[in-house]
């Protein structure tokens, strides 16, 4: 029964505590714990509940447990490009990673992670945009003559 339902969250959204969705939209959320003090951690999910229940797993008690403390989007419909904001997000900061530093764990605060987070979304979200814009001038001009 158990494996049976471990197939079936495989086949819903390709996420389980083991193995994470390659699926291009999802949430970006910031976890926190309250052993890891001033420690914030950055990732992407298909399914917000189902991935805060795969970190607390095995947590001893409520006093001890993960929290998301942030996600984006806040609605119910995911960002169509989480995963690219969330993997650009982590590149970036790999150059400034403490030695030792887990890949998705920043000595921030939530507020300074949810900055870098919306910055991220922003610029990632204007690219498109931005190169559409330019595309349409370029264009415009090639008709001019």
């Amino acid at each position: 029964q158990n494996c049976l339902n471990l197939m079936m969250l495989v086949l819903m959204n390709g996420e389980t505590m083991f193995r994470r969705s390659l699926s291009p939209e999802g949430w970006i959320y910031i976890l926190t714990h309250p052993a890891f003090e001033n420690w914030t951690k950055i990732g992407k999910t298909r399914n917000l509940s189902q991935r805060l229940s795969s970190y607390n797993t095995g947590t001893p008690n409520e006093d001890n447990r993960y929290v998301i403390q942030h996600h984006f989007p806040q609605g119910n419909r995911p960002h169509p490009n989480a995963l690219s904001i969330e993997l650009e997000l982590h590149r970036l900061q790999a150059r400034d990673r403490v030695p030792g530093q887990r890949r998705e764990w920043y000595p921030w605060s939530v507020e300074e992670a949810m900055e870098q987070v919306l910055e991220m979304v922003e610029l990632m979200d204007a690219e498109p945009f931005e190169n559409l814009d330019q595309q349409m001038e370029d264009e415009e001009l090639e008709n001019d003559y």
